[in-house]
C-alpha cells in the first residue's frame, strides 16, 4: 500500500485547521478560567451576604450554581463544548 505525499497546499491547509482548533482550545480555557473566577466572587458575595444575615439557608449554593448556569449558557457559540 502506498502512500501520497501531501502537496504543500494540503499540508499549510492542514496546519490552518489545527492552528484555528488550538486557538479555540485557548478561547475555551479562557472562558472557562473567567467562569471559575465568577464562581468565586459569587461564592465571596453568597458568604459575605451570609454572614450579614441578608440570605437565608434556603438559597444555598444552589442559587450561585443556577447564576453560573445562566452566565455558561449566555455564551454557547464560543465554548459549546463546555456546558455547565
Amino acid at each position: 500500500m502506498t502512500h501520497e505525499i501531501p502537496s504543500n497546499a494540503e499540508k499549510e491547509a492542514f496546519a490552518s485547521e489545527v492552528n484555528t482548533i488550538k486557538t479555540i482550545i485557548k478561547d475555551c480555557e479562557s472562558y472557562i478560567k473567567s467562569l471559575n473566577e465568577e464562581i468565586l466572587i459569587d461564592e465571596g458575595r453568597a458568604i459575605v451576604a451570609h454572614a450579614r444575615g441578608l440570605v437565608g439557608d434556603s438559597m444555598g449554593s444552589s442559587g450561585i450554581k443556577s447564576a453560573v448556569f445562566q452566565v455558561g449558557r449566555s455564551d454557547e457559540t464560543s465554548c459549546s463544548v463546555f456546558r455547565l
